[in-house]
């Protein structure tokens, strides 16, 4: 995708997509440009499952802008797996927040899997996250920075495991 996507405060109810053996899994797998922005759409309900790069709302981004989502589902993968983006190289996620449990093996996270670079803001989760390396409620694995974040869910997994932040 390569755009604005504007949900208009709508929600999507009951997604499932069922693709365990392929990467970039979500309700935008792929977002490449700087200048896309998603916002104001929930995901109620449902499933996401991929390999890679698995988000409930948007599996890998390149750039750009995620403000005033969450996902309340379940989303599954194998490495870099959140509740909102599963890989995220750059870019604000602001105003977003996860209720659904995330599963995954390494960098899993309640809102974020992976963030590269950019910031987390204003965010939290209740969901369960759990995974075996770099597991945290709100990200995985973290080399931006977070502002105004919290998370309440559990948060089970063998190295690298944090209320907040697997590693930094």
């Amino acid at each position: 995708f390569n755009g604005v996507f504007d949900g208009l405060n709508h929600t999507i109810n009951g997604l499932y997509i069922n693709r365990s053996s392929t990467n970039c899994i979500g309700l935008f797998g792929f977002i490449k440009n700087e200048n896309s922005t998603i916002q104001n759409v929930g995901l109620v309900g449902g499933s996401i499952t991929g390999q890679d790069n698995v988000g409930g709302v948007i599996g890998s981004e390149n750039h750009g802008n995620i403000t005033n989502v969450y996902n309340t589902g379940l989303v599954n993968g194998t490495n870099f797996v959140g509740g909102i983006v599963g890989n995220k190289l750059a870019g604000t996620t602001a105003n977003v927040y996860n209720t659904g449990t995330v599963n995954g093996a390494e960098g899993v996270g309640g809102v974020v899997g992976l963030i590269n670079s950019g910031v987390i803001r204003n965010a939290y989760n209740t969901g369960m996250v759990s995974g075996t390396k770099y597991v945290g409620g709100i990200a995985g694995e973290i080399t931006s920075a977070i502002e105004n974040v919290y998370n309440t869910g559990v948060v089970i997994g063998s190295s690298g495991v944090g209320g907040v932040v697997g590693y930094k």
